[in-house]
């Protein structure tokens, strides 16, 4: 076992730079949340605020320039990974073993990281590697699951080896059987890198590392396994790890054993070999606690498992994040952290969520045209604002009224959002889709607006997308005859991303809407007949214009390249054409079929309470009528 790497090794200039455009998705989240909710009281104490400016001063100044620096170095590695100049010579798969002289090449004092994949998941690997490439991290391997996967990674110069598992090369959906056998995969690695003398960091691929992991880990030497832990809480103190007294919910997406492991590791893969249907993780944690569990008295902050026979630690959900500490609660910016690492898990829409909590977070990275469509976005300003007091949930009480206040504020966003499709599609634009904001949280089990025991600081709070909408619907291709043109989305912090090109965000038009009973001068010479009126270098409308209108009316600025509406609602009147407004409900009818957010199972009212709701989903018309209709009916 070679030498352990120096514990107070400091980071790399490069990285810090990194570590600042990283969190800052975060940060801009922390600004958008308290700008927005300073608007609630003005929005509460009786003004006659115009409604199409609500929100809007939250949204517009959340945005602070200046405040990271820009580092485009995973972009450019990402680049380079994505499309590799010239195929690498192959030979046989066979000639891809998992080898000490393959592990001696690249481990570092004596430490690998490892990940496994498929060839399905080929973009999760790339940004994987990409992140650990811009931190100065080489010392990785990716095992391939399958031959295509292996020379995606040869082609890439990805150091790989191969470990066929007759795996699918789609998604593994969560509990089926790749996703079982792919588990097995990973204790297979784990066993064969520590049999070789060598420690082994584990790493899923639907992860991001924002700092170099192998210092933190050298810091307990003594301890034969480190593992992430699936916990909403956290006992750490500063970058301390969890204490050794909290019983680990281990999750072994980031695990670290050291060859003094390697009898549980044997003995763990002997337990999956016995039961074909045991999920690897389940199967972990048995093992560990079996015996029970207790604290280190020689390391404090380990405890010792397995029969006590091991030394182990939990790693702190702070610094290396669950999808709920992270892009739910916030934690690591709560506690002035900097986090080493981003597991997309608590999330939905599957894969799809994956990849939008990335990209909301500034962690993903997307191909140079998504981030300057030849058709240019649309966006709008949510007026969400006098909803926001009453959203949250009365603390303790699971009834379902509790949650009316909640269900308000993702039913009128829904509306507004409905609207913003209808128009995206109309003009044949991409839709950024604003900030969505839950009153409570969303869970596979009844609560009171908060998991328990989550460390969620406030509530309403701005929730991950797929809290509310069904991605993989959105993203999946549909036949337009029946289903009308596909609608292409992006995540809120789209602007804010570095990649972003400056004359992109710099070429945005605003355009506000005229309200019927309107004495603004701006609206005096629209008429039926013209529709549009430029003030102030704002683009002002007639309200209620079809789909044909809007295209007709808007034509003159198609070269703008961001058309930001401030009443999206008031904008769009329906379509002019009753078959295309069929297509478009057919469409969008499936966007929100997985909204419930949990706390809608609860109690023999619950479906009868979810039929009144749903009648402001996005499937409803959006002709004046129909909002009539849904107004009585809410009512």
């Amino acid at each position: 076992m070679g030498l352990l790497v120096d514990p107070l090794v400091i980071r790399a200039p490069a990285t810090q730079a990194y570590t600042a455009v990283s969190s800052h998705a975060s940060s801009f989240r922390t600004r958008l949340q308290t700008k927005q909710l300073q608007l609630v009281p003005d929005r509460l104490d009786g003004s006659s605020a115009n409604a199409s400016d609500d929100g809007a001063a939250a949204l517009s100044n959340a945005f602070e320039p200046g405040t990271f620096h820009q580092n485009h170095q995973v972009a450019q590695i990402w680049n380079q990974l994505r499309s590799p100049t010239s195929p690498k010579p192959r030979g046989k798969a066979e000639d891809y073993a998992l080898t000490e002289e393959l592990l001696r090449a690249h481990a570092r004092n004596g430490t690998i990281i490892a990940a496994m994949s498929n060839a399905g998941h080929l973009d999760f690997v790339l940004n994987w590697a990409a992140h650990l490439m811009a931190l100065n991290v080489t010392s990785f391997v990716v095992g391939a699951l399958d031959s295509d996967m292996l020379w995606e990674m040869v082609d890439r110069g990805i150091p790989t080896f191969s470990l066929e598992a007759g795996l699918d090369k789609g998604d593994w959906g969560w509990g089926g059987q790749a996703f079982i056998a792919a588990g097995r995969s990973r204790q297979k690695i784990m066993e064969i890198i520590c049999s070789l003398g060598f420690s082994v960091l584990m790493s899923d691929v639907d992860l991001v590392w924002l700092r170099d992991p192998l210092p933190y880990m050298a810091q307990w030497p003594a301890a034969d396994l480190l593992v992430s832990s699936d916990s909403v809480v956290t006992t750490a103190e500063g970058e301390g790890l969890e204490s050794a007294s909290m019983v680990l919910q281990g999750n072994v997406g980031v695990v670290l054993a050291r060859p003094s492991a390697l009898a549980f590791l044997q003995e763990w893969g002997d337990m999956m070999a016995a039961d074909p249907k045991l999920w690897e993780q389940a199967a972990f944690n048995d093992l560990v606690h079996r015996g029970g569990s207790i604290p280190d008295n020689d390391y404090p902050d380990l405890f010792r498992g397995y029969d006590q026979g091991l030394s182990i630690g939990t790693l702190p959900v702070g610094l290396f994040c669950n999808g709920h500490t992270n892009f739910v609660q916030q934690l690591p910016e709560t506690l002035g952290l900097e986090p080493f690492s981003l597991h997309a898990i608590y999330q939905y829409s599957a894969e799809a969520g994956k990849r939008h909590r990335f990209r909301e977070s500034l962690a993903w990275n997307d191909p140079e045209e998504y981030y300057d469509p030849p058709g240019g976005f649309v966006t709008y300003e949510p007026n969400v604002s006098r909803l926001l007091a009453t959203a949250a949930p009365a603390p303790g009480s699971l009834q379902l009224d509790n949650f009316a206040g909640h269900f308000d504020l993702v039913n009128h966003q829904l509306k507004e959002l409905r609207h913003a499709l209808a128009i995206a599609s109309a003009l044949e634009r991409v839709l950024i889709v604003p900030p969505m904001w839950c009153g409570a949280d969303r869970y596979w089990a009844p609560h009171d607006g908060r998991i328990f025991p989550s460390q969620l600081p406030a509530l309403p709070f701005i929730c991950p997308l797929d809290h509310v909408l069904d991605l993989e619907a959105m993203q999946k291709k549909q036949p337009e005859i029946v289903f009308g043109p596909h609608i292409h989305f992006r995540e809120y912090s789209l602007l804010d991303n570095p990649r972003m090109p400056l004359a992109v965000k710099q070429n945005e038009l605003q355009i506000r809407t005229c309200q019927d009973d309107s004495n603004q001068p701006e609206c005096a010479s629209l008429t039926a007949d013209s529709h549009v009126q430029t003030y102030a270098q704002d683009v002002w409308l007639t309200p209620n214009l079809t789909d044909a209108q809007l295209l007709e009316t808007l034509q003159p600025y198609a070269g703008e390249k961001i058309l930001r509406f401030h009443d999206v609602v008031g904008a769009f009147g329906g379509h002019k054409n009753p078959q295309d407004a069929d297509r478009f409900e057919r469409r969008t009818k499936s966007y929100t079929s997985l909204w419930m957010l949990g706390s809608l199972s609860l109690g023999p009212d619950a479906a009868k309470h979810h039929n009144i709701r749903r009648t402001s989903h996005l499937c409803s018309s959006i002709t004046h009528a129909a909002e009539k209709t849904l107004a009585s009916q809410q009512h």
